[in-house]
């Protein structure tokens, strides 16, 4: 299936960082739509962005940048003024795939921009955050599953980025013993570790069923899994995780998991919205 992918630009290392993944990542018959929002403030005037190029100058960076780097890539360039989140998103109604930078990462827990956690949030389809520092990490792709894990949607499409790209896949699993006095210890570690290996278990088959030549690994780790997926990210060309939530209430309630991961960005991760994610605010 031939894909649209939508790369925000605005000229700044962050944003040539999304770029730089995009083109390196389309499939034959893709095209990545390439937008420049014109901020304006309260009198109507362009706001600065980080690069200190207008909207116009960023579209003409982004096309050189693809004549020089990736000549054979289907692009469309395209210039619109607005809010930057608020654009992008309404953009997005035209795209597969979201794929937005930021300079964001490494220390800075907590402290993600604005635009990205947005439209991670909201953009009912899979957002790829890539922090420009590290935009074309080598490595397998890998996904987190959990044991409540309703939809496949984060592990079917971590399978085909992982074939798309050549690469292997890593399916992690975290979990934690939770100690009850009225059992025995080593007993009840013993049943839940069989019990949390067969969560990756059940995903290496539904993959291997479909791509049966993806070389596949999976692993259930004890630890906390923000620790434990962080971990299994700094080896990784892009960690995926899931993105669930029930109502337009809890819209900016990213998860904690993959908040605090897209925070420190240790390669670029791909957050995907599950099937009642985009039911519940149908």
């Amino acid at each position: 299936m031939h894909e649209k992918i939508l790369v925000a630009f605005d000229g700044g290392r962050g944003s040539l960082g999304a770029l730089q993944w995009a083109a390196a990542h389309v499939g034959e018959g893709d095209r990545l739509r390439v937008v420049s929002v014109e901020e304006l403030n309260v009198f109507a005037v362009p706001v600065q962005t980080s690069s200190g190029r207008n909207a116009a100058e960023s579209l003409e960076d982004a096309e050189e940048w693809m004549r020089l780097n990736a000549p054979g890539v289907a692009a469309d360039f395209i210039r619109d003024t607005g809010d930057v989140a608020e654009v992008l998103l309404r953009q997005s109604a035209h795209a597969d795939i979201c794929v937005v930078g930021t300079q964001r990462g490494g220390s800075d827990l907590g402290r993600l921009e604005p635009v990205p956690r947005k439209l991670a949030t909201l953009v009912e389809h899979p957002v790829i955050v890539v922090p420009s520092s590290n935009a074309s990490p080598a490595g397998p792709v890998v996904v987190g599953v959990s044991e409540d894990e309703v939809s496949t949607a984060p592990v079917m499409f971590a399978a085909a980025a992982a074939s798309r790209a050549g690469r292997p896949l890593r399916i992690v699993h975290a979990w934690w013993v939770v100690p009850h006095s009225d059992w025995d210890g080593k007993e009840s570690e013993s049943g839940a570790a069989v019990a949390h290996r067969a969560v990756v278990e059940t995903a290496l088959e539904l993959v291997a069923e479909q791509y049966p030549a993806l070389i596949l690994t999976g692993d259930s780790i004890v630890g906390e899994t923000l620790s434990v997926l962080r971990d299994a990210a700094e080896s990784a060309s892009l960690t995926v995780v899931g993105r669930r939530r029930t109502t337009r209430l809890s819209a900016w309630m990213l998860g904690s998991v993959a908040h605090d991961l897209l925070s420190v960005l240790p390669c670029p991760i791909a957050v995907v919205p599950t099937r009642e994610s985009a039911q519940s605010v149908a």
